[in-house]
């Protein structure tokens, strides 16, 4: 049984859309009897070689060498040491000017005032033209999504955008971004883009020439699809209290189809002993290390990916090039891993006997009992949308899914929280299309008897439970 979001409640009006998020400029204590600091001061602690890593915000100075260690963007806050920081939000990362965790590390971390010098602001001012003038995201057309955060971007795909079609579009799939989006490489460039595997420099032209061109239709979905769910169920994470915690319903999926290159191939080819004896041992040796142009780093046991067999180094989905938000030229497709584990714009993959250690690993994607998050769920569905008639049915629509280990067998429905249920009706997209089911969603719908609404409620809840091929059913 899905617990919250598929049980859509049918009111008199249903908001499908909310506004953005309110901006608001983090504001920081009065100065008081802390020391000042002048910037060339502020300058000298800038993290290198065992320094204290300090940072310059509104005219206060903060200490920030142990939040440091726990940035979720990791290296990138090494940009802004010993200088001006609101530099580097205004022109990369306004996502902190929201941040209510990032007030509390301010607060926290205060250790004395800016001793302005004429000088300084002329360079300070000089510095921020510079920065600002590196800013380039791609240009979108943003209808199809609603959006939490607009640098880096983080959206969800309208329901009736994803009801639309089996296959989800390139300009329908939602898009989660950790920062901005690396500049642009020319599509006549693609072929010679570097990428360090095993410790050595090759190319996108060196791997399509030694690995075939495959394809692979799978479902990807953002680990925080519906999170505002996961809050109300298990409580706080690191994510709450920053821009990342957003409202996600049901919209941070998509089924689409990938082409590229086989990674176990590729790892096999490089990394032949290691593989050898991932396969030989009873538990997990390694982990595959994914880097992106962004600097996001994920890994994955490479024990997985071997038995699995599936996942690809992408270079195309839906026939046409990655675009930018999706990690052109390159990035790595796991079916059945949550989306984090499929890193855009790759430029690195390497084994390491410990999963990476930057802190989006280390700290932000892991459940409630601490373990990092890897699979999907075994077995989901979605309500998208549920009308009633003037002749008193109730028409529901959704998807299911797997995480590959089965496919879905069927689908039922409920309005009278589980009392009763209704098949719905399977389409069976994927045979049409020529895609595997092991991977790939399927749409379903089914139609009902309206029911009246409990007495005082006025709203319906409708509840949806998938059954896959070997028996499973979807958990309450």
């Amino acid at each position: 049984m899905y617990r919250a979001r598929p049980f859509l409640k049918l009111a008199p009006a249903l908001c499908l859309c909310a506004p953005l998020a309110a901006w608001r400029n983090i504001t920081t204590a009065d100065n008081d009897a802390r020391p000042s600091y002048t910037r060339e001061e502020v300058s000298e602690n800038d993290g290198s070689e065992g320094k204290p890593f300090w940072v310059i915000y509104k005219q206060s100075v903060y200490d920030l060498t142990t939040f440091r260690s726990s940035h979720p963007g990791g290296s990138f806050i090494d940009q802004a040491g010993g200088t001006d920081v609101e530099v580097f939000w205004r022109a990369r990362w306004p996502q902190h000017f929201e941040s209510s965790r990032m007030k509390k590390v301010l607060d926290e971390t205060r250790v004395g005032a800016v001793l302005e010098v004429e000088d300084e602001e002329e360079v300070a001012d000089e510095d921020e033209d510079d920065e600002e003038a590196e800013y380039d995201e791609p240009v979108r057309d943003m209808s199809n999504f609603r959006t939490f955060s607009t640098m880096p971007l983080d959206s969800e795909t309208r329901p009736s955008v994803l009801l639309d079609s089996f296959i989800t579009d390139q300009t329908a799939l939602y898009i989660r971004n950790h920062s901005p989006v690396p500049l642009s490489v020319c599509e006549e460039d693609v072929a010679s883009y570097p990428i360090t595997i095993a410790n050595t420099l090759t190319t996108l032209s060196d791997i399509s020439l030694s690995h075939p061109l495959v394809s692979l239709t799978c479902v990807l979905q953002c680990a925080g699809n519906r999170q505002e769910d996961d809050f109300e169920a298990s409580g706080p994470n690191f994510f709450t209290g920053t821009v990342f915690q957003d409202t996600s319903e049901s919209g941070q999926v998509g089924n689409v189809t990938w082409e590229g290159h086989s990674l176990c191939d590729i790892l096999r080819s490089r990394y032949p002993l290691e593989c050898g004896e991932e396969e030989r041992a009873e538990d997990s040796v390694y982990h595959v290390v994914f880097t992106g142009a962004d600097e996001f780093e994920s890994s994955t046991p490479l024990s997985t990916l071997l038995s699995r067999g599936d996942a690809i180094l992408a270079t195309r989905m839906n026939g046409s090039p990655l675009s930018r938000d999706h990690g052109h030229p390159v990035r790595a497709v796991l079916p059945g891993h949550v989306g984090c584990r499929n890193v855009k714009w790759l430029e690195s993959i390497k084994l390491s006997k410990s999963p990476s250690s930057l802190p989006w690993n280390q700290r932000y994607y892991k459940d409630a009992d601490g373990q990092h998050i890897q699979m999907l769920p075994s077995l989901q569905s979605i309500i998208f949308s549920a009308s009633a008639s003037s002749a008193g049915k109730l028409t529901v629509c959704g998807v299911a899914y797997t995480n590959g280990d089965a496919s879905v067998s069927h689908v039922d429905v409920t309005t009278d929280g589980g009392k009763t249920w209704s098949a719905a009706n399977v389409l069976r997209d994927d045979k049409e299309a020529g895609a595997p089911a092991k991977y790939s969603w399927s749409r379903w719908t089914a139609t009902v008897d309206a029911p009246r609404p409990p007495k005082g409620e006025g709203q319906v809840t409708v509840h949806s439970r998938a059954t896959d091929s070997a028996g499973g059913v979807q958990p309450e």
